[in-house]
């Protein structure tokens, strides 16, 4: 995927007579693992014209869907370049190590889309400031982190128990909100910055203007119904949120909005979130004029995505048996990535499009 990736970027280079095209390989966060970042600069010298930032493998595993899109929109440049004027950066597997190795978490276990905290908020502290919400994870500690030899039963019996007596948005907030106190459980948020964030950061912070009109899309799959993409804002601000609406319009059934742009659906339990990645990026960048959207590809139910995600947590810490490690890694990436033509088409052809439509609204100005 990488080879594939740095291939593809040099055509369009090559293709598109950018002198300012450049892939450049960001240090290793673990042996033989590193972030891929190519670079189209179609703005001619001009400061602070207008950028996409698209990221995909913030989540490892679900990294292939992201990639795929990258690669498709490297294949329509090929033929027809990105718009004149604009720049575009595409961050390829930023959590490289968890895509690498099959895995949602990177290298010290930590969930990457809740460990990018904003300026300001500190990492020693933050579990007693959300003393709550670490709470309600605690409650289900036998559910998500099991220590002792996987148990089908065992795991669906406590599900249902406590969907049936807690409620399903409830338990979802448990998990999606993320953790600061147990570093092999599922969705820790970490102790510090991770690597591969600081590498990205540093990156962006050279190669992006701060003051220029930012669109930074971070995809993922795992939530919602399947082939269906929520588009989601996690920033609070209703204008900017206006704005990405006009761009994307009215959906159609091919997508979903969530977060400000509409709490339900998939995005439902995400309040209490910390961390994540394209708001993070906007804050500690100091962009002025960006606007961050995660855009979400349903897979499969989300309890099937909750029961991998455990299962492959649980075997990867505490399973000594090479084959019961193996197969729950193939079931968490099956659960990701969808292995049906018809789920990886409309993921690339909704990926391109929103891709696209951002450009174009950066262009005319509705973006700016």
């Amino acid at each position: 995927s990488r080879a594939l990736f740095r291939a593809r970027a040099a055509d369009v280079s090559a293709a598109c007579g950018a002198t300012h095209a450049r892939v450049e390989a960001l240090p290793e966060t673990a042996p033989g693992v590193n972030t891929d970042v190519a670079v189209f600069d179609g703005c001619s010298g001009k400061e602070n014209c207008p950028t996409l930032v698209h990221l995909s493998g913030v989540h490892g595993v679900e990294g292939f869907a992201g990639t795929a899109i990258q690669n498709a929109l490297l294949d329509r440049w090929r033929e027809s370049c990105p718009p004149a004027g604009t720049k575009v950066v595409l961050v390829h597997a930023v959590n490289a190590y968890g895509m690498a190795h099959g895995r949602r978490w990177n290298e010290d276990n930590v969930d990457m889309n809740r460990n990018l905290l904003k300026t300001g908020q500190t990492y020693a502290g933050l579990a007693a400031s959300r003393a709550a919400a670490e709470a309600a994870y605690a409650e289900l500690a036998s559910l998500l982190n099991p220590t002792c030899r996987w148990s089908e039963f065992s795991f669906w019996f406590r599900a249902m128990y406590y969907i049936v007596t807690k409620g399903y948005v409830v338990c979802k907030r448990a998990l999606v909100s993320g953790q600061y106190t147990q570093p092999r459980g599922v969705w820790y948020g970490g102790a510090a910055l991770a690597p591969a964030h600081r590498h990205v950061l540093d990156f962006l912070g050279k190669a992006v203007d701060r003051d220029a009109p930012i669109v930074a899309v971070d995809v993922h799959t795992g939530l919602g119904p399947t082939g269906v993409d929520t588009l989601m804002v996690l920033d609070a601000n209703v204008e900017k949120a206006t704005a990405l609406r006009s761009v994307f319009g009215e959906p159609d059934g091919s997508f979903l909005y969530g977060g400000a742009l509409d709490a339900g659906g998939a995005a439902a339990g995400y309040d209490l979130m910390a961390g994540d990645t394209p708001t993070g990026y906007v804050d500690r960048l100091r962009w002025t004029r960006a606007r961050a959207l995660t855009q979400e590809f349903g897979t499969v139910s989300s309890l099937l995505v909750a029961r991998a995600l455990v299962r492959e947590n649980s075997a990867f810490h505490y399973s000594s048996e090479e084959v019961m490690r193996t197969k729950a890694a193939r079931d968490l990436r099956r659960a990701f990535y969808v292995q049906s033509a018809a789920w990886q088409n409309a993921v690339v052809t909704r990926g391109v499009r929103v891709a696209e439509e951002a450009l174009a609204g950066l262009v005319d100005g509705r973006l700016a």
